[in-house]
């Protein structure tokens, strides 16, 4: 009796937790649910940062190992979207001198509006030397580069990313027509190919613009930078000394 007991207390324990369960039902389903949020969180979590690690890796890969890229301000200032002027034109030219480096993009970035037709969309305006392009691998998808010539005479033109193309002219060729960046009309001359990203900093969501027309017409400045990109010869070490 004693053995039969104790096969057959389990058997009513489990029975009476299915009645409390059944009787408490709604918190129940709540407790499950909760559980079952959790776990689902936690998965898209590792999912995004994931992700996140494939596009590092990517972008690193198409960068090589030979490039380097210095931001105005500091960390602190950056994480609060501060925009400190400490990178100078003079420092670019300075770097022109060293040796072991053998290219210099020269950037300025600002967020603008930027209006075709009807449509406007808020975006991220690089101005760049024409070097841009070959340093990050970017390819264009329809029409071709600005020039080195249109940098050195300042003229209204621009290569926009894939976003910014579908979000002002929904697919159609965007080639030739004149988009406004503040009141200044700027004329498209290539889409970039879409690198695909999310979030704050996505990376098609930009119009590159000749760095002489953003700083001198634009925004009216002749001596900051914003960024400076280098490429470097392998040995890093030596570049550095």
């Amino acid at each position: 009796m004693g053995l039969f007991a104790k096969i057959h207390n389990p058997l009513k324990s489990f029975r009476e937790t299915i009645k409390i369960l059944y009787y408490y039902r709604l918190r129940t389903f709540f407790s499950l649910l909760g559980v079952a949020f959790g776990i689902f969180s936690i998965c898209v979590i590792i999912t995004t940062i994931d992700g996140a690690n494939r596009k590092a890796y990517e972008i690193f890969e198409t960068l090589g190992p030979d490039s380097i890229m210095i931001f105005s301000g500091g960390e602190r200032e950056r994480a609060m979207r501060i925009r400190l002027k400490t990178l100078r034109v003079q420092d670019a030219k300075a770097l022109e001198k060293v040796n072991g480096i053998y290219m210099i993009v020269k950037g300025y970035v600002m967020r603008e509006t930027v209006r075709y037709l009807d449509k406007k969309w808020q975006t991220r305006i690089e101005g760049a030397t024409e070097n841009l392009f070959e340093y990050a691998k970017w390819k264009v998808i329809e029409g071709s580069y600005f020039t080195k010539e249109d940098v050195e005479k300042k003229r209204n033109v621009a290569v926009i990313g894939y976003k910014v193309y579908k979000e002002l002219f929904g697919g159609e060729n965007g080639v030739g027509k004149t988009i406004l960046l503040r009141r200044l009309p700027i004329r498209v001359v290539g889409v970039l190919e879409e690198r695909g990203g999310g979030g704050s900093s996505h990376i098609d969501d930009v119009v590159v613009v000749p760095i002489t027309t953003v700083m001198e017409k634009i925004d009216h400045e002749l001596r900051y930078l914003s960024t400076i990109r280098l490429k470097t010869e392998r040995d890093l070490d030596e570049t550095i000394k």
